[in-house]
């Protein structure tokens, strides 16, 4: 297990932190990118299934066609994203009931930043141009961050569902109205 936050004196938060920590270290992120796989689907149905979302439409894209979906991905017609875009909000809210803010005020800046490093290596295996490349990131970064709500928010069901998503290698890109694209 790592011991990232061995050295802050938060005694019951600690062992989370380095849970959430090890969880996102060991994902294979982009490792399947350009790659069907139906176990991405699967785990993706479940998780819009625990979102109750039931209008999309899930689309492949070749790993050639990031760049173009990037340019047409919209978010606000999307009911993925309703049901998703007020999740932060809850999360902080419950994660400031429970008085945890000082850990996830550490798990924003520290981890981000020693996450930022392997997500950078792993996203410049897939590609090397800019657009791309900072699109990956911010990608992994926001998935992340949003694991890590969950699973400090107390919500593990929905971090667990999340995480087993990004744990197939493939990328949520986004949506274009009813339509989710995986790459």
């Amino acid at each position: 297990m790592t011991a990232l936050f061995n050295r802050y004196e938060l005694k019951d938060e600690t062992e989370l932190m380095n849970k959430i920590a090890d969880k996102m270290l060991q994902l294979p992120w982009f490792k399947n990118i350009g790659n069907f796989n139906q176990e991405t689907e699967t785990k993706l149905v479940e998780l819009l299934d625990e979102l109750h979302v039931d209008q999309y439409k899930i689309q492949w894209i070749a790993k050639d066609m990031l760049t173009e979906k990037l340019n047409a991905i919209s978010f606000g017609d999307s009911a993925v994203w309703k049901a998703l875009k007020d999740l932060p909000t809850t999360y902080i809210e419950k994660i400031e009931q429970k008085e945890m803010e000082e850990a996830w005020n550490i798990l924003l800046q520290d981890f981000q930043e020693h996450l930022f490093h392997v997500v950078f290596d792993k996203a410049y295996e897939q590609y090397q141009e800019e657009e791309e490349l900072r699109y990956l990131i911010y990608n992994a970064h926001y998935v992340s961050i949003i694991i890590t709500l969950a699973e400090l928010a107390g919500d593990t069901d929905f971090a667990d569902k999340l995480t087993q998503v990004q744990a197939t290698g493939n990328v949520v890109v986004g949506f274009q109205g009813e339509n989710l694209y995986l790459l």
